[in-house]
C-alpha cells in the first residue's frame, strides 16, 4: 500500500519498549514465541501487547495450540521435549486464548490451524476494544 509506514520492532515481548508508548501501534504479531515461555512470561507478553495497541487494534498470534489429531499430538511431543513440558502445557491444553481474553482482548478467535511436521500451529486474532 502506498503511503503506509511499516516498522517491525524485535524485542523481548514481556519488557516495556522505551521507544513505544502506550497505544502507539495498530497491530502486534507474535509468532512461535509463547509456547517457549513460562506462564507468567506468556501473560506479560500479552499484557504488553495490549498496552502497546491503540483501541480497536489487532493482535495476531501464530503458535502451537490444542493438537486436533493423534498424529499432530505425537508430532508436538518433540517440541514439548525440546522447549519444556511445563512451558508447552498451556498451549497443549488450550489455555492461550484464555490468557489473551484475560488481558482484556475481545473476539479471540482461531482463524485456522496449519498442520506442520512438528504439530498443528493455530493462527489466532483478537481485538483491543474500542473503548479501552
Amino acid at each position: 500500500m502506498a503511503g503506509v509506514t511499516v516498522e517491525f520492532v524485535t524485542a523481548m515481548g514481556d519488557e516495556m519498549f522505551a521507544s513505544l508508548r502506550t497505544g502507539a501501534v495498530d497491530k502486534v504479531v507474535s509468532t512461535l514465541v509463547l509456547h517457549q515461555c513460562p506462564i507468567d512470561m506468556k501473560k506479560a507478553i500479552l499484557r504488553n501487547a495490549y498496552r502497546m495497541l491503540r483501541p480497536s487494534s489487532l493482535l495476531l498470534v501464530a503458535d502451537y495450540g490444542v493438537q486436533p489429531t493423534l498424529l499432530t499430538q505425537m508430532l508436538f511431543e518433540q517440541v514439548r521435549n525440546l522447549d519444556g513440558r511445563e512451558n508447552t502445557r498451556p498451549n497443549k491444553e488450550g489455555m492461550v486464548p484464555i490468557f489473551i481474553a484475560e488481558c482484556g482482548f475481545e473476539a479471540v478467535e482461531e482463524l485456522t490451524a496449519i498442520p506442520t511436521p512438528t504439530g498443528s500451529i493455530s493462527i489466532r486474532f483478537a481485538l483491543k476494544p474500542a473503548n479501552s
